[in-house]
C-alpha cells in the first residue's frame, strides 16, 4: 500500500466522491420528504448526543440540559399533542424514531453507499497513534465518535487527508479538538517542533516521531450526524470511520514531519484546561451557525482558554 503522502490525491478524489453521494441523499431528504419526518430525524440526533454526553460526564441537571430536553419536549409536543416533559428525553425518543423513518432510512442508506463508494476506491483507511509496530489496531472501549452521537467499542480511522495530520499532532500531544468544519483545531500542549530555523521549508516538523496504521476499509461504516442548517436539513460527514471489532491488522509508516502547506488553511492553538476545552467542544458542536463559532472561539482566546500557535515561527 501507498504511504499517506502518496495518497493525499487518491484520498481528495474520494472524499469529493463522497460529498456528491451526501449531497444527493440531502437533496432527496429536505425534496421528497415532509418536514415532520426532517425534524423528528433531528430530535433523534439531539436526543443522542445528550445522551453521550451524560453518559460521559455528570451534566444530568445543568442548565444546558434541562434546557435542551424543554426545547424538544415543547417541539413533540407541540407538533404531535403530547405531554412530555424535559426529562422524558427516552420516552420521546421511542415516540419520534417511528415518525423520522423516513429520513433515518435515508441516512442509513446513504452511509451503506458512502462505505461502497469508499471501498471501490481501494484505498485504505487511516489510524494515527503514537505506539510503533503494532501489527493490530485494538477498539478503543466505551468512546464517544466525533460528533457525540454515540458511545461505541472500535477500531478508528479516517479516510480524511487533513484529518490524518491533524491526528498526527494528537499523537503527540495527547488529546485534540478538531473542528474540521472551521479549519480549526485544539491541543494540549503544542505538537510542532518551535524553531526559527529549517533545512526543508516545506515541511513542519513534529516534536516526537508518530506512526500511520493502514488498514482495509472492508469492516469500516462511516460515522455521520444530521442535522438542521441555515440551508435546510444535512447528512454530516467529517472522513470518520469506526469497525464494531475487536482489532484489525494494519501496516504502519512513521511520521516525523508536515507539509507546510497544510498550515496555510488550519488555525491552531494549545488549551491547558481540558474541562474547559470539554465544554468548548460541546458549546461549538451544538452551532451551525459559523459566524457564532468563530466568536466562541475569538472569546476562548481572549479569556485565555485558547493559545495560537504561530506556524510561522515553527
Amino acid at each position: 500500500m501507498e504511504n499517506l503522502f502518496a495518497q493525499r490525491e487518491a484520498l481528495e478524489k474520494a472524499e469529493r466522491e463522497m460529498l456528491v453521494c451526501i449531497e444527493r441523499y440531502n437533496d432527496r431528504i429536505n425534496k421528497g420528504l415532509t418536514l415532520e419526518a426532517r425534524e423528528c430525524a433531528n430530535m433523534v440526533y439531539k436526543i443522542k448526543k445528550i445522551m453521550v454526553v451524560k453518559g460521559c460526564r455528570d451534566l444530568t441537571d445543568t442548565d444546558s440540559f434541562l434546557k435542551e430536553g424543554e426545547y424538544i419536549s415543547q417541539f413533540v409536543n407541540g407538533m404531535f399533542g403530547t405531554s412530555y416533559g424535559a426529562s422524558d428525553l427516552i420516552s420521546i425518543m421511542d415516540f419520534i424514531m417511528l415518525q423520522a423513518e423516513p429520513a433515518l432510512a435515508q441516512i442509513y442508506a446513504c452511509v451503506h453507499e458512502l462505505g461502497l463508494i469508499y471501498r471501490t476506491t481501494k484505498n485504505g483507511l487511516w489510524h494515527i497513534s503514537s505506539e510503533k509496530d503494532l501489527p493490530y489496531v485494538m477498539s478503543s472501549k466505551n468512546k464517544r465518535n466525533g460528533f457525540s452521537n454515540e458511545l461505541v467499542d472500535a477500531v478508528f480511522a479516517t479516510s480524511g487527508y487533513e484529518d490524518a495530520l491533524m491526528y498526527a499532532g494528537r499523537a503527540v500531544s495527547g488529546n485534540m479538538l478538531g473542528l474540521r468544519k472551521y479549519k480549526v483545531c485544539i491541543y494540549p500542549m503544542n505538537p510542532f517542533r518551535i524553531s526559527p530555523f529549517t533545512s526543508d521549508p516545506q515541511w513542519i516538523r513534529l516534536a516526537q516521531e508518530v506512526y500511520a496504521h493502514q488498514m482495509s476499509a472492508d469492516q469500516f461504516e462511516a460515522v455521520i450526524d444530521f442535522r438542521q442548517t441555515s440551508s435546510g436539513y444535512e447528512i454530516v460527514f467529517d472522513h470518520e470511520w469506526i469497525a464494531r471489532v475487536v482489532s484489525l491488522s494494519s501496516n504502519c509508516e512513521p511520521i516525523a514531519k508536515i507539509p507546510r502547506d497544510f498550515f496555510s488553511s488550519f488555525s491552531f492553538y494549545t488549551a491547558d484546561d481540558s474541562k474547559e476545552l470539554d465544554e468548548l467542544f460541546f458549546s461549538l458542536c451544538s452551532m451551525s451557525n459559523e459566524q457564532q463559532a468563530i466568536c466562541a472561539l475569538l472569546r476562548a482566546e481572549r479569556d485565555g482558554i485558547l493559545l495560537s500557535v504561530n506556524i510561522n515561527n515553527q
